[in-house]
């Protein structure tokens, strides 16, 4: 399993919150078991946000 976090910024380079219920720690950290869920979680994003940037950056 890997650990990506996962930002989501406007257009002006801000960063956007993805869930306003859940603390920044539990936020953007998120567990992948395969890189195929990864990428279907990244093309999810990209439709749930369509004028957003996503950024994955895989945590050590």
């Amino acid at each position: 399993m890997k650990k990506y976090k996962v930002i989501v910024l406007d257009r002006d380079g801000n960063e956007k919150p993805l869930d306003e219920k859940k603390s920044d720690e539990q936020l953007l950290e998120i567990n992948f078991k395969s890189e195929k869920s990864r990428i279907y979680y990244y093309e999810n994003m990209k439709q749930k946000y369509p004028d957003c940037s996503i950024k994955m950056m895989m945590c050590q």
